[in-house]
């Protein structure tokens, strides 16, 4: 999935987010944990900050399809 969301050149032909998320009940706090994580875990790797900025700004933008509580 990120593969694809970064531009691929892999496609994700998975469930969409909404249906994918809907069922865990995944709250605001949750998605921004796991956002810091990642970003925590992508500056550790040596990931350029814009790159960094770049990717949080792709899973940002999926929060209102992840997002149900």
């Amino acid at each position: 999935l990120f593969c694809h969301l970064m531009g691929g050149p892999n496609l994700y032909a998975g469930r969409n987010m909404s249906d994918a998320h809907r069922h865990l009940g995944v709250t605001r706090a949750d998605f921004d944990e796991v956002a810091t994580l990642l970003k925590e875990n992508l500056v550790d790797a040596g990931v350029e900050q814009a790159d960094v900025a770049a990717i949080l700004g792709i899973v940002a933008s999926y929060a209102d399809q992840i997002v149900s509580k």
